[in-house]
């Protein structure tokens, strides 16, 4: 009975640790995804070891923290800097985040796949 527990036990501290880690590296888009009532081509997320984010599509670029459900079922994204490329429309629309508002969600998926709310698929394409 005692095996049986640490078995238990061990088996449910690396599944949370892997839940984590695991999930850090770059996804890509291969087809548009729809976000914020629009639709996103060529998504790239990168998810790094330190929590933190870099999020490109065509027209923006936004980094933050991210951080994982706590059901360990999505990614959550919260934007600390948001910029458009064309930097002439910075000026125009003056970007901002909302710090303390959910930037983005990802469902995770698979170890390699995450999906936004519209069930767009983003492919893992290196795992750090």
């Amino acid at each position: 009975m005692i095996i049986r527990l640490c078995f238990i036990f061990f088996i449910t501290i690396s599944s949370c640790n892997f839940k984590t880690t695991s999930l850090t590296g770059i996804y890509k888009s291969y087809k548009p995804i729809f976000s914020s009532d629009k639709y996103t081509i060529g998504v790239v997320l990168k998810l790094n070891d330190d929590s933190t984010f870099n999020y490109q599509t065509c027209g923006d670029i936004s980094s933050g923290k991210w951080v994982v459900s706590e059901k360990f079922d999505s990614v959550i994204l919260y934007c600390y800097k948001f910029k458009y490329i064309n930097d002439s429309l910075n000026s125009i629309k003056n970007p901002v985040c909302k710090q303390n508002e959910v930037f983005q969600s990802f469902e995770i998926y698979n170890r390699n796949t995450l999906k936004n709310k519209f069930k767009d698929i983003i492919i893992l394409l290196k795992r750090q």
